[in-house]
């Protein structure tokens, strides 16, 4: 639907865990199991889905060298916290200086960088799931202030007026039967 394979999507839902897709002719992925303590709060608003070939086109064709070593940084940072099964590095490593912001100005995603803030202040770490409109919390699950911190998530999209959805999960460690 967007002119482009979504092996981004396909491969977690074959293999479980994380993958990254590194090669697409032939398709070569790499998987990751997800730390044992790793948690996430999935938090879909009540906001239309824009298409990911709209969503891709958005993006800037060139971006500053600070923006993309920031973001080579976080993502070293993402796969060293699922190599070394450490959910500190993993939510250290959902920074983004260059997609979110393209697709928040655009209007797209609702309420990220907010609830990257209030994420910050509880030690989870937040990113836009894929196009959007979902956002995904990342956090220990022995984290004490779990349930205080969905609160304050769902309080982000009551200020600005949007219904969401939102869930407890962890990553499979097996893909779809």
């Amino acid at each position: 639907s967007a002119g482009a394979a979504h092996l981004d999507n396909v491969s977690p839902a074959i293999f479980g865990g994380f993958t990254v897709t590194h090669c697409e002719n032939p398709v070569k992925v790499s998987r990751f199991d997800s730390p044992k303590d790793l948690e996430c709060l999935v938090l879909l608003p009540d906001k239309q889905k824009t298409s990911t070939k709209e969503a891709r086109r958005i993006l800037p064709d060139g971006v500053p060298r600070s923006c993309a070593n920031k973001n080579l940084s976080s993502f070293a940072t993402l796969l060293c916290g699922l190599a070394k099964q450490d959910s500190g590095l993993v939510i250290e490593g959902l920074e983004d200086c260059i997609v979110e912001p393209a697709r928040c100005k655009a209007g797209f995603i609702a309420g990220v960088r907010e609830l990257k803030r209030v994420a910050k202040s509880f030690g989870f770490g937040a990113c836009a799931s894929g196009a959007g409109p979902a956002l995904i919390a990342f956090g220990k699950s022995s984290n004490s202030r779990k349930a205080e911190f969905e609160k304050q998530a769902r309080k982000v999209f009551e200020k600005i007026g949007l219904a969401v959805e939102a869930r407890w999960t962890k990553a499979s460690r097996q893909g779809a039967a």
